[in-house]
């Protein structure tokens, strides 16, 4: 599969490339494996900004402004953290029991899953008009640590923060839904980064 990243006009004709890469990633139908936490790009936006992260063995984050032009090159030294054998057996049967149909369920119980030995630098980014968010996948499954960082790299703040189901961060504050299963209700929980 081929990644492009672009800003394009009205008309849906591409004004700038900013990015283009072949990624590889999923299943691999001959060998029968599933490959679990393959680099990711991540796109976000903002008032100010396009903001483009590499989670690959040479992480980056690009922030562009909304005319293409580069702005900043973020390259942080993410500590690595290794993926436990306790995190790999929850993860495959968080896939299983929360697959979308029965067929994908059955493809997960039958293939391989291939887990790189440490996870990504990052899982995704959040973006508010000064600070970067980056998201870091932790040994605790419910977990996330989370790095805010000026979109010239300084690191302000690292946090702990529970995952939720959907998320936002509006101010500095972390807000999520958490499932209540016992009174089938979503509830909303906050928690201030900076």
């Amino acid at each position: 599969m081929t990644r492009e990243i672009g800003i394009f006009d009205e008309d849906m004709n591409i004004k700038k490339m900013l990015f283009k890469k072949v990624i590889k990633f999923g299943s691999n139908r001959s060998r029968k494996e599933i490959e679990v936490f393959s680099p990711r790009i991540v796109t976000i936006t903002d008032k100010k900004n396009i903001i483009i992260g590499n989670s690959g063995d040479k992480s980056s984050i690009k922030i562009y402004n909304h005319n293409g032009k580069l702005i900043n090159t973020i390259k942080q030294k993410y500590p690595k953290v290794l993926i436990t054998k306790e995190y790999k057996k929850h993860y495959i049967e968080h896939s299983i029991s929360n697959a979308f149909n029965d067929i994908f369920r059955q493809m997960l119980k039958k293939n391989k899953h291939k887990f790189p030995k440490y996870f990504l630098q990052f899982s995704f980014l959040f973006s508010e008009t000064k600070i970067i968010y980056v998201f870091r996948d932790i040994p605790d499954f419910s977990k996330y640590k989370v790095w805010a960082m000026t979109k010239s790299g300084k690191i302000k703040k690292k946090v702990i923060v529970k995952k939720g189901k959907c998320f936002w961060i509006k101010n500095g504050i972390y807000y999520y839904l958490l499932e209540n299963i016992d009174d089938e209700e979503w509830e909303l929980f906050s928690k201030k980064i900076l």
